[in-house]
């Protein structure tokens, strides 16, 4: 669900910075919601406007995962790390290369969504 909410603020965000007239957020929510809009349209738009390419995706993914910068990412990744946990509810750390195999997840979870 929140891949979905992230899909339509990007789309949002779009019409209202390229709009061709200043737009109003209700309109634009109103204009969105009220025709049916396949999902593999709504993330080929996504994928589009926020990273360009599938491949930008996942490269984004992995520096968010890897990288120690930017910094501002670095209490998001410190809580997704901590929601690893075994069977007795301990915390688990992964590598690196089992972060980089998450990003190409996410880019994979994408290309299956808009394949839909």
């Amino acid at each position: 669900m929140d891949l979905v909410a992230e899909v339509d603020a990007v789309y949002f965000v779009s019409k209202l910075i390229n709009g061709s007239s200043y737009s109003k957020l209700n309109e634009e929510m109103r204009n969105r919601y009220s025709t049916a809009i396949q999902l593999k349209d709504k993330i080929s738009f996504f994928v589009k406007n926020k990273f360009g390419t599938l491949e930008n995706a996942q490269t984004q993914a992995e520096i968010i995962l890897i990288s120690d910068f930017p910094l501002t990412f670095s209490i998001t990744r410190k809580y997704f790390k901590t929601m690893f946990k075994n069977i007795y509810k301990e915390p688990i750390s992964y590598t690196d290369e089992e972060d980089k195999e998450i990003a190409r997840g996410f880019k994979d979870i994408l290309v299956a969504m808009m394949n839909a």
